[in-house]
């Protein structure tokens, strides 16, 4: 389990896993959940020949280089199997960056009730970020602000999914009960209207 971490300014893979070695999936079972990520340089998410990996309820932003979420079939042969990416908050840098990429082989695969957004304002407020090598700008407690405001204004509430395992945000508060969530590592909007 991989949870609760805030990393920003990561010049490579924020949320990665990758089994290069093994014949068989001695890699599995993996959780990254309530993380925030922000990378510049490299995919978001990537993993690579792994199986039954859950990444849900993180806000990750990505795209300045490369695609957001990337799998990836290692050397081992194995193909990424069960990968479930649900109820996370994905944010492209640019405009033309994408947000999926899959390299060999993929089965049941599930992206479910993810919310893609697109940040171009970043583009000229992180100009060293631009860059494949530093040095890199700092670190800033306003970063991710934006984003929660943003969602909350476009009043994202249990969107429907069940299957949520997370009981509370990355702030500590409940998470909405039953059978519908909402998205990312915090708890948005007010209970009292729909929940």
């Amino acid at each position: 389990m991989i949870e609760a971490n805030i990393c920003v300014r990561v010049s490579r893979q924020c949320l990665i896993a990758q089994n290069d070695t093994a014949k068989t999936y001695e890699i599995s079972g993996i959780v990254f959940r309530d993380n925030i990520c922000e990378t510049y340089d490299s995919q978001g998410i990537n993993l690579g020949s792994l199986k039954g990996v859950r990444i849900e309820n993180n806000l990750v932003l990505s795209g300045f280089q490369y695609q957001v979420v990337s799998l990836e079939e290692q050397d081992t042969g194995l193909a990424n199997t069960d990968t479930t990416i649900i109820n996370n908050i994905l944010v492209r840098a640019k405009s033309d960056a994408f947000t999926y990429e899959r390299i060999g082989k993929t089965t049941n695969e599930k992206f479910l009730n993810n919310l893609e957004m697109l940040d171009t304002s970043i583009v000229p407020r992180d100009a060293a970020f631009q860059q494949t090598r530093g040095p890199y700008a700092a670190f800033r407690t306003s970063d991710f602000t934006s984003y929660r405001a943003y969602i909350a204004r476009l009043a994202v509430l249990d969107r429907g999914v069940p299957g949520n395992t997370s009981p509370t945000d990355l702030a500590g508060r409940p998470r909405v009960a039953g059978p519908a969530t909402d998205l990312g590592p915090y708890e948005l909007g007010a209970c009292g209207r729909q929940c």
